[in-house]
C-alpha cells in the first residue's frame, strides 16, 4: 500500500501547498466517527524542461556550434599493427649446412733400403759365393754369371707421415739402382705390409749405375708406415770384360709415395683447404609463404653462428657474404673450430643486403663463400672421410630500418561472426518506422606499411524475417609513397555515400552478421618491381569513430513495455480507494521539438489477461513545426486533461503489471528533422481532486 499511498500523496501534498480549502471545519466539534468531502482545485507547478540542461554535452554527447546534437562513440587504437604482424623477422633466416671433410690430402713419402752384393750372394750355391769372395781383392776380373735369387724379405724404414692409412688415390714408386758393374736381369718386387699385401711390381732389365722404375696405384689399399719388400733377382749375364767386384755394393730401392689421398687412417694432416666440399652455398631466407624480399638494411642485429664438430681435426672456417654490406664491406667472418660445440656471432651494424644476385630467382636467397681449411697441427690424428662440420646460422635480435620486396597477395578472412544487440524484446515490442539519415563510421588511421591493402567488409543487419545488406564496396586503404615517405595518414568513412548504413541502423537490427577480408597487394606484382616497404618502426594505427547526427525521422513508432506493478502495496493502510473520488491533472505543454507523444497506461492482470483500467492521454504533445532544413521554426501548444479515478485506483492491487504504450510521429514524417540543444518544453500542471475520507477518531 505505501507505493499506491505515495502516488495519491504527490497530489494531496501539492493541494496542501499552492491551493486553499473552500469549506472549513472545527475539528473539536468532530465526533469520533467522521467525513470530509472536500473539492479541491490548485494550480501545482510550472517549468521547463531545454535539452542541454537534461542531457549535458560530453565526449559522447557533442553540440555542434549552432547546436545541433550528435551523439559519437570513439575507440582509440583499436587497430594495432606492427613488423611483426605481417612479417616473422624473429624466425627469417635459417641456414644449416653439414660439411663432410671427405678425403684428404697427406704430404709425400720415401724410404730407401738396399741388398748388397754380399747378400744376395749368400743365397747362391757355396761355390759361386766362395768365387765372389775371392775375387773382392781390390783388381779386376771378369764378372762370373749370376742366377736367379730370392733375396730374404727387406722393409723400408719407417714412414713418418702415417701409421697406418686408407688409400683413396695415389701411386707408390719404386725405383731401383743398380750400383753393380754388371746388367741385372730383370727383377720382380711383392710389397706388403702388416695388414696384408700391397701389390707386386716387374722391373726389366737394368743397365749398370742405371735405375729403373715402377708404379703402382695405391688406391683402395691400406697401408701402415712399414713397408716390406720381397724381392726376385731373376740373375745377371755377368761380364767377360774384367770389372771391379765389390762386395759392398749393391742393388738400391727407393719407395716413394706421391698424390696421396686418404680416406681414413691415423696421419698427420698437413695444412690444406678442402676442395671436395665446394666453395659457396645459398643462405635462404624465409619470409613467409608468397613474399619475395629484395632488399633489406639492418640498423643493428647478429647473425648468431653454432659450428658442430666430430673430428681432432684442427679446423677454420673463412665465411663471406659478397651482398652483405656492413659499413661499405662485404661482410666477413672466421671461425676457429675444435671438437665439440663452438659458437658466436656476427655483428650486422649498418648492413644493407641484396637477394638479386641470380638472376634465376632475385630474392629470397643470398651467396655465401666459405673455405674450410685443416691441419693435424704435425701431430698424429684419428682420421675418416665422414668426419663432419655442421654449421647453423639465424638472425636474431634485428632492428629494421627498412625490408623491400613484394609480400605476396595474403588474404585473411574476418571471421563471419553475429554481434547480437540483445534486443529481441524491445524489437518485438516495436512497431512503426524509424529512419536515422546520416550515421557514419569513420576511421581514422597512420600507416607506415608500403603495401597496398584491398578490405572487403560485409555486414548483414538482421530483424525477425528483414534484413538490410551494409553494401560497402570493397576499399583500399592509403599506403605511403616509399621510400620518398614512410608514413600517411588519412581516413575512411563508411556513410550513406557508399553503403546502406542508415537503412541498416533504421531497421533497427536485433543482431549484425559480419565477415570480410583484408587482401594485400590486390593487383599483384606483374612487372616484378618488388617494390612494397616495411619498415622497422612501421605500424597501422586505427582510431574507430562512430557517429550518430540526430537528424532523423519517427513514423507511427510505437513502443510497448510491460513492467511489474510498482503502485500496488500488500500492506494496510488508513487510506484506501474509495478515499477518493476523483483525482484529474490539468497539462498544458509549450513542445520545441519536432515529434509528438501519445502515452496510453493500463493496469492489466496477467492472470485473467486483461486490462482493468486505463488512463489514456492521445495527443499529450503535439508535434513542433519545422522549416524546410529541418529545424524547429515554432512552437506547438498541447493541452491535456489526465483522469483517475476511483476505478483506477480501486484496480490498482488488484493487478500485478502496468503497461506503457508510447506512440510517437517526427513532424510531417517521414520527413527528416533535427534535434538541437535547445530545444524544449515548457509546462504547466494544475489538479483538481475530490475525495472521500472516513476516519475513526
Amino acid at each position: 500500500m505505501k507505493k499506491k499511498l505515495f502516488f495519491i500523496l504527490i497530489l494531496v501534498l501539492s493541494i496542501m501547498t499552492y491551493g486553499c480549502i473552500k469549506e472549513s471545519y472545527d475539528m473539536e466539534r468532530l465526533s469520533e466517527k467522521a467525513e470530509i468531502s472536500p473539492t479541491i482545485a490548485v494550480p501545482v507547478f510550472r517549468g521547463t524542461v531545454i535539452l542541454s540542461d537534461a542531457i549535458k554535452q560530453s565526449d559522447t554527447v557533442v553540440f555542434d556550434s549552432d547546436k545541433f546534437v550528435r551523439l559519437v562513440f570513439r575507440k582509440d587504437s583499436m587497430i594495432d599493427l606492427k613488423l611483426r604482424d605481417y612479417i616473422d623477422v624473429d624466425n627469417l633466416v635459417s641456414f644449416s649446412k653439414i660439411f663432410t671433410i671427405g678425403e684428404i690430402g697427406i704430404s709425400p713419402f720415401q724410404a730407401s733400403m738396399g741388398f748388397t752384393l754380399d747378400e744376395i750372394s749368400r743365397k747362391m750355391n757355396t761355390v759361386l759365393r766362395n768365387q765372389l769372395v775371392s775375387l773382392d781383392d781390390g783388381a779386376t776380373h771378369p764378372f762370373p754369371p749370376l742366377p736367379a735369387v730370392n733375396t730374404d724379405n727387406k722393409s723400408f724404414p719407417s714412414f713418418a707421415n702415417f701409421q697406418n692409412a686408407v688409400f683413396s688415390s695415389g701411386f707408390i714408386d719404386i725405383t731401383v739402382t743398380n750400383n753393380l758393374p754388371v746388367k741385372l736381369d730383370s727383377i720382380k718386387i711383392s710389397l706388403s705390409t702388416s695388414v696384408g699385401p700391397v701389390g707386386n711390381l716387374t722391373l726389366f732389365p737394368v743397365e749398370p749405375g742405371q735405375s729403373q722404375t715402377s708404379t703402382l696405384n695405391l688406391a683402395g689399399k691400406t697401408l701402415n708406415n712399414t713397408l716390406t719388400a720381397a724381392v726376385y733377382l731373376l740373375g745377371s749375364p755377368g761380364s767377360v770384360t774384367p770389372v771391379l767386384i765389390d762386395l759392398d755394393n749393391g742393388i738400391t730401392f727407393t719407395a716413394n709415395g706421391r698424390d696421396l689421398k686418404v680416406s681414413s687412417g691415423r696421419i698427420i694432416i698437413p695444412a690444406q683447404a678442402l676442395t671436395g666440399i665446394g666453395n659457396s652455398d645459398i643462405i635462404g631466407f624465409n619470409p613467409g609463404d608468397d613474399i619475395e624480399l629484395d632488399k633489406l638494411k639492418i640498423y643493428t642485429g647478429i647473425l648468431n653462428w653454432q659450428a658442430t664438430y666430430n673430428a681432432s681435426l684442427r679446423a677454420t672456417v673463412n665465411l663471406s657474404l659478397p651482398t652483405a654490406i656492413r659499413n661499405s664491406t662485404a661482410v666477413t667472418e672466421t671461425i676457429n673450430l675444435s671438437q665439440g660445440i663452438a659458437q658466436g656471432n656476427i655483428s650486422l651494424p649498418n648492413t644493407v643486403i641484396s637477394f638479386n644476385s641470380d638472376p634465376l630467382q632475385p630474392y629470397n636467397k643470398i651467396p655465401l663463400g666459405y673455405t674450410l681449411n685443416i691441419n693435424s697441427n704435425n701431430v698424429l690424428i684419428d682420421f675418416h672421410s665422414t668426419d663432419q662440420i655442421k654449421l647453423d646460422l639465424n638472425l636474431k635480435n634485428a632492428d629494421f630500418d627498412y625490408i623491400k620486396g613484394f609480400f605476396g597477395q595474403r588474404t585473411e578472412s574476418i571471421k563471419e561472426d553475429t554481434l547480437d544487440f540483445g534486443i529481441d524484446e524491445f524489437i518485438r515490442n516495436i512497431s512503426g518506422d524509424f529512419f536515422l539519415a546520416d550515421p557514419s563510421i569513420k576511421v581514422d588511421y597512420s600507416n607506415s606499411f608500403g603495401v597496398p591493402i584491398e578490405i572487403k567488409f560485409n555486414g548483414m543487419g538482421r530483424k525477425n524475417d528483414e534484413s538490410v545488406d551494409l553494401g560497402l564496396e570493397a576499399f583500399t586503404i592509403a599506403s605511403p609513397s616509399a621510400p620518398q615517405a614512410r608514413d600517411i595518414s588519412s581516413t575512411f568513412t563508411v556513410n550513406k555515400n557508399n553503403s546502406s548504413l542508415p537503412e541498416l541502423v533504421s531497421l533497427p537490427p536485433e543482431s549484425v552478421v559480419f565477415s570480410g577480408s583484408a587482401k594485400m597487394n590486390p593487383a599483384g606484382d606483374p612487372t616484378h618491381l618488388r617494390d612494397n616497404y616495411l619498415y622497422g618502426n612501421s605500424r597501422f594505427l586505427g582510431n574507430v569513430e562512430i557517429e550518430l547526427p540526430l537528424e532523423l525521422s519517427l513514423t507511427n513508432l510505437q513502443l510497448k513495455d510491460t513492467t511489474d506493478n510498482f503502485l500496488s502495496d500488500d500492506e494496510g493502510s488508513d487510506i484506501n480507494s474509495d478515499d477518493i473520488d476523483l483525482a484529474k491533472i490539468g497539462l498544458t505543454l509549450e513542445n520545441r521539438f519536432p515529434f509528438d507523444v501519445s502515452v496510453k497506461i493500463g493496469l492489466y492482470d496477467s492472470k485473467t489477461k486483461t486490462v482493468k483500467s486505463t488512463i489514456d492521454l492521445p495527443e499529450l504533445l503535439k508535434a513542433a513545426p519545422v522549416d524546410s532544413n529541418g529545424k524547429v521554426n515554432g512552437v506547438t501548444t498541447s493541452t491535456s486533461n489526465i483522469e483517475i479515478t476511483n476505478e483506477f485506483f480501486s484496480n490498482i492491487n488488484s493487478t500485478d503489471k502496468i503497461i506503457f504504450t508510447f506512440s510517437t510521429n517526427t513532424t510531417d514524417a517521414p520527413k527528416n528533422v533535427k534535434i538541437y540543444s535547445d530545444y524544449g518544453i515548457d509546462f504547466s500542471v494544475s489538479a483538481f481532486v475530490k475525495t472521500d475520507v472516513k476516519f475513526d477518531k
